[in-house]
C-alpha cells in the first residue's frame, strides 16, 4: 500500500497505510499498553504498531483467535465506559466441512473482553451457542514476539540486534525470549485456564463442544513481564479487571465531576476523562500522565505539564505529580548529546533497550526550550489553585534554577529573548511543541536557522516570571519578586517590538539566527494571549486573524495559514490542527473577554470529537477545510488516546465559563463576555435553614417590594436570607445594587449550590454547556480547606457578569449540570433531582456557525417538527423563540418550576453527596421564591 503521510524526520512514524483505513482499540496500564485491531486481534499489517508493550519493547507482536481455522465476522468492538476493558462481540461465518456447510453463520456468539494490568494483558472468550443443536468447534490462539523497539516499530533500522532465543514450551504455557545487547533479558508467557488439546511453539488449540444453549469460558494470559520459574499463583482474568478498575478509580476520586444539558457533551467529557486516568501512571512522585498512545507512551515534560495546565482547575493533584516527577529529573549538568544544561527541564525519558544503549539520545533527553518556563508557569498556577506552600518551598530551589537556566542559557545571544540551538547529532533541529523540520520557516518557504526564538516562548518567559515573582512573595523572597516583575515588563516591550507584524495582524512565528523575523501567520501567536505577553489592542486583532477561514478550517485553529508556502493539510505542523493548541488559544481569547471567538471553538472541537471513532480527540486532524455532511480528515499516524487532546475539554470548558478556582478564595464563575446584559440569570440554592428543617424559605412579600435582608460577613455561620428581592435583583442585572444590599450566602454549616443559566441570546455551545450550568460546590475539602459559600457578585466589566461560589482551596466535587432533553426520571440522574417534563428544558446543543445563532430543540423535533431553529434576529427567529418561550412557561406552570422568563431554560435543583435536595412545593403550599417565576421589575 502507497504511503498516506510522508514524515522525513528520523524520529518520526514511518507510515505504510492510513491509521484511518483500519481503527485500532487501545489499553494502557502503567507502563504497559497494547494495540488491538477492532477483532481484538494483534496482527504485523498496516502501521506495524498493534501488539502488547511494556517498557519500550513490544512483548507481543502477533495473537489472534480463529474458529475453524476462519476469522470470525465482526459484530461490534468498543471500549467500556472507564477505558478498562476491550469488549468485542463476533460471530462464526459458513463453516464448512466435506464441501457443505456444516455449522452455518450466526450460530455461535464469541464475546471477546481483553483487559491490561500490571504488565500483562488478559483475554476472556465466551462462546455461546443459539442452535437447537450440539455444535463441535476447534478454536485456535496463534501468538508471537519479536521484542522490537517502540522506535523500531516507528521505523528506525537497527545495525544489529540481541539474541532471540528458541521458545519453548513448559507446565502447559509458552515462554518467549530474548536478550538485547543491553544484556537485559525479556520474557513473554502465554498461558490458559485450561490444558490445550494442542499446544506447539506458536500455536494452542482447544477442542469445544457447545451443547444446545451452552456456553464456555476461556482465558488466555500474556505476560510481558514473566518470571522464571513460573508463580505459585497466577493473576487471573477477574483478578486484572478488578485490579484495573481500582488504578481508574483512585486517578480520578479527586476529580471534579461535570455535567452539561447535552448527553453527546457528557460523552465527550467521559471520554476525555477515562482517557486521562488511563494515560495517567503512578510514579514515585506521584501522578504523571504520558503523552500518547502508541508512539509517546512514556513521560514527556512539555505534554504533562499542558495537561496539568488544562485540569488544574479540575484536578489539581495531576499538577502535583507532574512538579515532583519534573523537579526530581531536572538537568544538573551541561551535556550536549541529550541537550542537557543545568535547570533545564525533561523534554522526554526512555527505557528501551535502544535508549539504553544509546542509539537514540531519548534515555533522557532535554531538547525542549520551553518546558522550563511552563514547569515555572504551572508551579504558580497550582499554587494559586491550592495553597500548597509545603510543595512550593520543596520545589522552590528547582524554580529558581530554571529561571537560571532562562536568562543564562536560553538567551544564548544576550538580546533578552530565549533561543535554543540543536547541540545533539541526534536530538531534535526544532525544539518548541511544533518539532518537525520544517516548522518554522520565513515567508518564501526558506527554513530558519538558529539561534531561534519563538513567539510563543517568550509568552511562556513573561508568564513565568509574573508566576514566579509570586513565589517569591510566598517564600519571603520580595526584592526578587520586584526584579522578576521588572524583568516581565521589560520582556514584553522588547518583545512588542520585534515580534509583531502589523501587515499581517499577528505576531511573528519566530526571530532566526539574524533576528530577522519569520513573516508567517500560525497559531504559535495564540499561545501569546494564552500567557498575557500581547498587548490587548493586538490581541483582538491576532484573535480575528486566528478565527479567518484561511486560518480557522471549521473544525479548528490550523497550526499554519492555507496561503503559506508551506501549507500542508496533512504534515504535522503546517496546516494540521491540534486540540491541545486550540484549548489553549480559546483560554487566551478568553482572557482578553473574546469570548464568541473563544466559543467559537469548543463549538469545533465539540463537532470533531462527534465525528471520530469512540467520541476521543486525537491527537490531530489534517487541516482540510470543513465540508457539508461530512467529518474531519483523520491524520493517518495521530495517537489516540493522547493526554493533552483528552484534557482540552476541561480548558475549553473552563474558559468559555470564565471560570477561575483559587485557595482560600471562592470559585469564580464568570460567563463569557459575548453573554448579553438581560441574557443571564444567576440564582442562589438557599442552604437548609438554622431550623434544618429543609423547606424552603417563605416569600417575604410581592416582587417589588423591599425586603429585609439579613447581612453578615462571608463565613458566618447564621441563617442568611434568599428572598424573592434578591433573586429579582439577579435577574435584572443589578449586581451593583444587589452587593450594596448585601445580599450574603453563606454555608459554614453545610454546602450550597449556585445556578447560573443562560439564554437565547448566549452564542456559542456554551448556551447549553456552560450558560446552562450549576456549580456546585461541596464542603468536603481537600488540601485541608474549608468549604463556605461567598457573596453573588459580578466578575470583569461590561458584559461579564457572574457568580462568586465559595469554595477554599480544593473543590471535592464541582458539577456541571444542565438538564436532560431525554425525557430521563429523577431516578435515572445521578445527582437525584426531583422529576421535571424533558419539555422544560427545550434547548439541547447551540452552536455559532458564521454568526447565525443554531438551536437544536428537542421537544420540537420529539413532536416531528423542525429540530434547528435559526435565530438571526430576524421576525422568523423572533416568532420561533416567542412560541417556545410560550410552550416553555406552560410546561413550568404544570411542572411546578420556576423559570428565567428570558429564553429556553428553566432552573431544576440537583443533590450532589450531601448537598440537601430542594424539597418539591407542596400541593397548595404557600409560594417560594425557589420554585416560583419572578420576573425583573
Amino acid at each position: 500500500m502507497d504511503d498516506v503521510i510522508r514524515v522525513h524526520d528520523r524520529y518520526y512514524i514511518l507510515a505504510t497505510s492510513g491509521l484511518s483505513d483500519d481503527r485500532t482499540r487501545v489499553l494502557k496500564h502503567g507502563d504497559t499498553f497494547a494495540v488491538f485491531d477492532r477483532h481484538g486481534d494483534v496482527q504485523p499489517i498496516g502501521l506495524g504498531q498493534q501488539g502488547v508493550f511494556d517498557r519500550g519493547t513490544r512483548g507481543l507482536s502477533r495473537f489472534d483467535v480463529r474458529i475453524a481455522g476462519v476469522r470470525p465476522l465482526l459484530l461490534s468492538s468498543t471500549l467500556d465506559r472507564d477505558n478498562a476493558i476491550l469488549l468485542v462481540s463476533l460471530t462464526n461465518p459458513d463453516l464448512q466441512r466435506d464441501g457443505r456447510v456444516d455449522v452455518p453463520r450466526d450460530t455461535v456468539h464469541l464475546e471477546r473482553s481483553s483487559v491490561v494490568y500490571d504488565g500483562s494483558c488478559h483475554t476472556r472468550l465466551t462462546l455461546r451457542n443459539f442452535e437447537r443443536e450440539g455444535v463441535d468447534l476447534v478454536v485456535a490462539i496463534g501468538f508471537d514476539a519479536d521484542f522490537a523497539d517502540v522506535f523500531e516499530v516507528r521505523g528506525v533500522r537497527r545495525a544489529r540486534r540481541g539474541t532471540t532465543h528458541e521458545p519453548r514450551v513448559e507446565n502447559g504455557r509458552v515462554v518467549l525470549a530474548y536478550t538485547g545487547l543491553d544484556a537485559v533479558v525479556r520474557r513473554t508467557a502465554i498461558s490458559f485456564d485450561r490444558a490445550p488439546s494442542s499446544l506447539t511453539t506458536r500455536r494452542a488449540e482447544f477442542a469445544v463442544h457447545l451443547p444446545p444453549a451452552g456456553h464456555t469460558d476461556l482465558e488466555i494470559a500474556v505476560d510481558c513481564r514473566a518470571e522464571d520459574p513460573q508463580p505459585a499463583r497466577p493473576v487471573t482474568f477477574d483478578d486484572a479487571v478488578l485490579g484495573a478498575r481500582a488504578s481508574m478509580v483512585r486517578m480520578t476520586q479527586h476529580e471534579c465531576a461535570v455535567r452539561t444539558s447535552s448527553p453527546a457533551f457528557n460523552d465527550w467529557i467521559a471520554r476525555s476523562t477515562a482517557d486521562l486516568a488511563m494515560m495517567t501512571t503512578q510514579t514515585p512522585e506521584g501522578p504523571f500522565p504520558y503523552a500518547g498512545v502508541p508512539w509517546f507512551c512514556t513521560p514527556f515534560g512539555r505534554d504533562a505539564i499542558v495537561t496539568a495546565l488544562e485540569l488544574l482547575w479540575a484536578n489539581p493533584a495531576i499538577a502535583r505529580g507532574v512538579l515532583r516527577f519534573l523537579a526530581a529529573t531536572q538537568a544538573t549538568e551541561n551535556r550536549a548529546e541529550s541537550d542537557a544544561e543545568p535547570g533545564k527541564i525533561l523534554h522526554e525519558m526512555r527505557s528501551g533497550e535502544m535508549a539504553v544503549l544509546g542509539e537514540i539520545p531519548f534515555a533522557r533527553y532535554y531538547g525542549s526550550v520551553d518546558a522550563t518556563p511552563l514547569f515555572v508557569i504551572l508551579a504558580a498556577a497550582y499554587f494559586a489553585r491550592t495553597g500548597d506552600e509545603a510543595l512550593v518551598r520543596e520545589i522552590w530551589p528547582n524554580v529558581l534554577r530554571a529561571l537560571e537556566w532562562i536568562d543564562q542559557y536560553g538567551d544564548r545571544d544576550g538580546d533578552g529573548f530565549v533561543e535554543y540551538t540543536q547541540r545533539s547529532r541526534d536530538g531534535l533541529r526544532n525544539q518548541g511543541w511544533k518539532d518537525s523540520e520544517d516548522s518554522v520557516f520565513h515567508a518564501d518557504g526558506t527554513l530558519a536557522e538558529g539561534p531561534i526564538a519563538l513567539c510563543e516562548v517568550q509568552g511562556y518567559v513573561y508568564a513565568a516570571k509574573h508566576g514566579a515573582a509570586r513565589l517569591a512573595g510566598i517564600v519571603g523572597q520580595r526584592e526578587r519578586a520586584r526584579t522578576l516583575l521588572a524583568e516581565a515588563r521589560a520582556l514584553r516591550a522588547r518583545f512588542e517590538g520585534a515580534f509583531w507584524c502589523d501587515d499581517l495582524a499577528t505576531y511573528a512565528i519566530a526571530l532566526d539566527g539574524d533576528k530577522h523575523p519569520c513573516r508567517v501567520r500560525t497559531s504559535n501567536a495564540g499561545h501569546c494571549l494564552y500567557t498575557g505577553i500581547a498587548s490587548p489592542m493586538r490581541a483582538r486583532l491576532v484573535a480575528g486573524t486566528l478565527t479567518q477561514p484561511d486560518m480557522f478550517s471549521g473544525w479548528g485553529v490550523r497550526t499554519v495559514a492555507c496561503d503559506e508556502r508551506r501549507y500542508n493539510p496533512m504534515s504535522y505542523h503546517n496546516g494540521s490542527v491540534w486540540p491541545h493548541d486550540n484549548a489553549l488559544i480559546a483560554a487566551g481569547m478568553a482572557r482578553y473577554h473574546l469570548g464568541h471567538q473563544a466559543e467559537r471553538i469548543l463549538l469545533g472541537m465539540f463537532e470533531t470529537c462527534q465525528s471520530v471513532d469512540l467520541q476521543r480527540l486525537p491527537e490531530l486532524v489534517c487541516g482540510f477545510a470543513r465540508m457539508p455532511g461530512a467529518g474531519p480528515t483523520l491524520y493517518p499516524v495521530a495517537c489516540a488516546p493522547q493526554s493533552w487532546a483528552a484534557g482540552a475539554v476541561y480548558l475549553l470548558l473552563s474558559s468559555c465559563l470564565g471560570r477561575r478556582a483559587r485557595a482560600a478564595h471562592p470559585i469564580h464563575v464568570s460567563p463569557v463576555a459575548g453573554l448579553p446584559r438581560d441574557g443571564v440569570d444567576q440564582r442562589a440554592a438557599r442552604r437548609r435553614g438554622a431550623g434544618r428543617s429543609g423547606a424552603p424559605p417563605p416569600r417575604r412579600g410581592r416582587r417589588r417590594e423591599r425586603a429585609p435582608a439579613r447581612r453578615g460577613a462571608r463565613g458566618d455561620p447564621g441563617e442568611v436570607s434568599a428572598d424573592a428581592r434578591a433573586i429579582g435583583l439577579i435577574r435584572a442585572g443589578r449586581f451593583h445594587q444587589l452587593h450594596r444590599e448585601r445580599c450574603v450566602q453563606t454555608a459554614e454549616r453545610g454546602p450550597a449550590a449556585a445556578i447560573v443559566q443562560g439564554t437565547t441570546g448566549t452564542r456559542g455551545i456554551v448556551g447549553a454547556v456552560a450558560s446552562l450550568a450549576r456549580l456546585v460546590a461541596s464542603s468536603v475539602p481537600t488540601g485541608g480547606y474549608s468549604g463556605g459559600l461567598g457573596r453573588i457578585r459580578p466578575r470583569g466589566a461590561g458584559a461579564r457578569r457572574g457568580a462568586r461560589v465559595g469554595a477554599r482551596g480544593g473543590v471535592r466535587s464541582v458539577v456541571l449540570l444542565g438538564g436532560p432533553v431525554d425525557g430521563s426520571t429523577s431516578a435515572d440522574r445521578p445527582c437525584g433531582g426531583r422529576a421535571v417534563s424533558a419539555r422544560t428544558e427545550a434547548l439541547g446543543v447551540r452552536g455559532c456557525v458564521r454568526g447565525r445563532t443554531e438551536l437544536q430543540d428537542q421537544s420540537v423535533a420529539a413532536q416531528g417538527g423542525s429540530s434547528t431553529l435559526e435565530d438571526g434576529g430576524g421576525a422568523k427567529g423572533k416568532e420561533e423563540a416567542r412560541v417556545l418561550r410560550g410552550r416553555e412557561r406552560d410546561t413550568c406552570d404544570a411542572a411546578g418550576v420556576g423559570s428565567c422568563g428570558h429564553g429556553f431554560e428553566s432552573i431544576r435543583h440537583y443533590r450532589l453527596r450531601e448537598v440537601p435536595r430542594l424539597p418539591a412545593r407542596p400541593a397548595g403550599g404557600p409560594p417560594s421564591p425557589i420554585h416560583d417565576r419572578h420576573r425583573p421589575a
